[in-house]
């Protein structure tokens, strides 16, 4: 994908950053800060049908010093799309396809189980994944 970050609507990122006491975009730290001693809830990205749930503790990219951590989750403005980074791949698996009818992905919540990682796989929830340009 290019990047740790779940790079994400910018209204989504603020409704969620806004929800932490004392959250802020600081720009000379790379983007939201919020302080370390505080438990992030978790966040729940829609994917068509599929919701996918990225734990509190994904959403802490790096310690900054003084007390504030760099966020995971930060904002996609300036994109038309939203990224799912390393952060989304330590939460679920993800198999891409591009056979017939066209682009998809399967996507499945890790679990802490072997078997039940499995089951999971096997039971993924598929949704279409169009790629802006190519025609359908």
């Amino acid at each position: 994908t290019g990047t740790s970050y779940l790079l994400l609507d910018d209204a989504a990122v603020t409704a969620y950053w806004g929800q932490i006491p004392g959250a802020h975009v600081d720009e000379s730290q790379g983007g939201w800060v919020y302080n370390c001693s505080i438990t992030l809830p978790p966040i729940v990205v829609q994917l068509q049908n599929y919701g996918a749930e990225i734990s509190g503790d994904l959403l802490n990219y790096q310690t900054r010093g003084n007390g504030l951590c760099l966020g995971a989750l930060q904002s996609s403005v300036g994109l038309q799309h939203m990224i799912l980074g390393d952060v989304f791949f330590k939460a679920h698996y993800v198999v891409f396809s591009l056979a017939s009818p066209g682009p998809q992905l399967g996507l499945a919540p890790h679990t802490a189980g072997a078997g039940q990682a499995a089951d999971n796989v096997a039971n993924a929830t598929v949704v279409d994944a169009p790629v802006p340009g190519a025609s359908q």
